[in-house]
């Protein structure tokens, strides 16, 4: 609840807007891992608990003004089903030791913070090595790793642990779900897409 409140905790007023816009980054952007439907289910757990959920405004709203935007976002999500299909969902960091040692299938001649903007997901350091990466399972099912550094520091590795599709078709998927152009993402062995 407090990812989600952080977002209007600045807003003089929770109004329709911010209830439109709260909703809008729920099912197009989520938060960590979670898929819209384990936050929609997370607001309604936290409607239904009782427990304090507005304290992060302190008193700038009150409890039942943050109680009520909370419903209408509740509302305003149920309103919008079906929820579009996401081009890709993030996958859990817990999950890298099954990217860490899989080899390269691409490469992304553009920097790792440069591929968090363009993907709109931050990738989180690997300890004890220092290694940047980023997990996700693209539409149709396949899971892919960005990983810092690739063949040198200049480049991103696009790894896929166990895909059963040709690398070619992995980097076009991830070139039409993504801000990352054709040019700069390459699958190794020469093929540029």
């Amino acid at each position: 609840m407090n990812a989600i409140l952080y977002g209007v905790q600045f807003a003089d007023t929770l109004n329709a807007a911010e209830v439109d816009r709260t909703s809008s980054s729920l099912l197009h952007h989520p938060l960590w891992s979670l898929t819209p439907e384990q936050e929609y289910q997370s607001i309604v757990d936290a409607l239904e608990s009782g427990s304090e959920i507005g304290s992060i405004f302190g008193p700038r709203h009150s409890e039942v003004a943050v109680r009520n935007f909370l419903q209408q976002v509740v509302d305003r999500l149920d309103a919008l089903r079906p929820w579009p299909d996401l081009p890709f969902q993030e996958l859990s960091e817990i999950r890298w030791s099954e990217f860490s040692d899989a080899p390269a299938i691409a490469r992304v001649a553009v920097s790792w913070p440069e591929i968090e903007t363009r993907v709109g997901r931050i990738f989180t350091e690997s300890l004890p090595d220092s290694r940047q990466y980023l997990l996700l399972r693209l539409r149709s099912g396949i899971e892919v790793g960005f990983v810092w550094p690739g063949e040198n520091e200049d480049s991103t590795a696009i790894v896929a642990p166990n895909a059963s599709v040709p690398e070619a078709d992995i980097v076009q998927e991830i070139v039409d779900a993504t801000d990352l152009g054709s040019p700069e993402v390459v699958v190794l062995g020469g093929t540029a897409q």
